[in-house]
């Protein structure tokens, strides 16, 4: 799987392999992890952590955004392995729950790289995207599997990726967009209404003005329907958001 990469070269293996080596891979830590984090490895990175087991990119790749990937360590508590940086990355930085974070950036964790397990190849490897924290979590497509991503790294080619659309992210925010666009109309009509009721009301009936009156009438005959109209597009409106986020929330239970 990974005969073409020279690992001496693509990760910094001298003095001991830097604080993310966590030395040789011990294959009871495997499924300890696995239960740990809630996931399971995919083959393509398990096989990679046979070979090397966790690291920090060497010399050649100084421009590379990627710079660390986690290994297994020897205990739940190793520094840098990879099941104290998912619970760092989930609960404390709020990363979203969609895999495994095991490579870390020169943004000092401000994006990560992710095996992303909403999407899943016909052997159940994840496809890796980058997930940029300060940008409200968006993700971005850079391979297809593990073993892909490497080659990619070890080739010098862009893994910064392709931003994902989520159609459904992207639907809140026309919803959002409409259902703004309708109140703010919606809130004009009704001032109108109230002012046209209040005009009625002093102008017509107090001062017995027939012009009032009449200016009145044909004003409530226009706005009243409209603001009928307005009301209830504004509630369909909110129906389908409403369903759109229960969608969401019962996906994610």
């Amino acid at each position: 799987m990974y005969e073409s990469i020279d690992f001496d070269r693509l990760f910094n293996n001298g003095d001991g392999g830097g604080n993310y080596f966590q030395g040789p891979l011990v294959e009871c830590r495997i499924a300890e992890a696995e239960q740990a984090i809630g996931y399971h490895f995919p083959k393509s990175y398990i096989e990679f952590l046979k070979i090397q087991n966790g690291g920090t990119l060497g010399a050649d790749y100084i421009e590379c955004p990627l710079t660390d990937i986690y290994g297994i360590g020897p205990d739940a508590d190793a520094a840098n392995g990879i099941e104290k940086r998912f619970d760092l990355w989930k609960n404390v930085w709020k990363y979203p729950d969609v895999g495994i974070p095991f490579g870390e950036t020169e943004s000092g964790g401000h994006d990560m790289y992710y095996m992303d397990f909403s999407v899943v190849d016909a052997d159940g490897e994840p496809r890796i995207v980058r997930i940029d924290n300060e940008g409200n979590n968006e993700m971005y497509f850079v391979a297809n599997n593990f073993a892909e991503f490497i080659d990619k790294v070890y080739r010098n080619e862009d893994i910064d990726g392709q931003r994902i659309i989520d159609e459904r992210k992207e639907s809140l925010k026309t919803i959002e967009k409409e259902l703004d666009e309708i109140n703010g109309n919606l809130s004009v009509c009704r001032g109108l209404v109230f002012l046209d009721v209040l005009v009625f009301l002093i102008g017509g009936l107090l001062f017995r003005n027939v012009i009032i009156i009449v200016a009145c009438v044909i004003f409530a005959l226009v706005f009243v329907p409209l603001a009928v109209k307005l009301d209830r597009k504004y509630e369909s409106v909110k129906a389908r958001k409403e369903e759109i986020d229960a969608t969401d929330k019962q996906e994610k239970k």
